[in-house]
């Protein structure tokens, strides 16, 4: 079932305040991964992980054992900001290819037969006889879900 509006934005802010820990974790040179929701921060010094995002106690533990290192060894990655940026500019693109080409505010989740396109909310796909990406006839709709 496709992502309501609240469950993206709830999605969101999620991703916004795994980013922002893992942003204060990655001044105490860990190395953070945020490629996905569920992302893992790996400490520099140690081959075992820090404990899971959905651990309480994630950011607690990699704070600590950085700090533990003596600071003078420490070095941050100078890629990981880049990376986290491009990542972040590649998101919104995903994002901005959901969103339904006619009302431009929901996601798309009808895929119209035959040329396939998946352009369309559920509300704006009736009031439509042609594609709005190819211009081809509609004969019909098929509800979507991205899982």
């Amino acid at each position: 079932m496709p992502a309501s509006q609240d469950e993206l934005a709830a999605s969101h802010l999620t991703i916004s305040r795994i980013s922002e820990q893992a942003h204060q974790c990655s001044n105490n040179a860990c190395v953070f991964d945020n490629r996905t929701p569920t992302a893992q921060l790996d400490c520099c010094f140690t081959t075992s992980s820090c404990q899971t995002k959905g651990d309480p106690s994630y950011q607690t533990t990699c704070t600590q054992h950085c700090h533990s290192q003596n600071s003078s060894s420490v070095t941050a990655d100078p890629n990981s900001h880049a990376q986290r940026e491009k990542l972040a500019h590649e998101l919104e693109a995903l994002k901005a290819q959901r969103i339904c080409r006619v009302c431009r505010s929901k996601d798309s989740c009808m895929t119209f037969t035959p040329c396939g396109h998946f352009v369309s909310c559920e509300d704006c796909c009736s009031g439509v006889d042609r594609c709005p990406t190819c211009q081809s006839p509609i004969d019909t709709t098929v509800k979507t879900f991205i899982t």
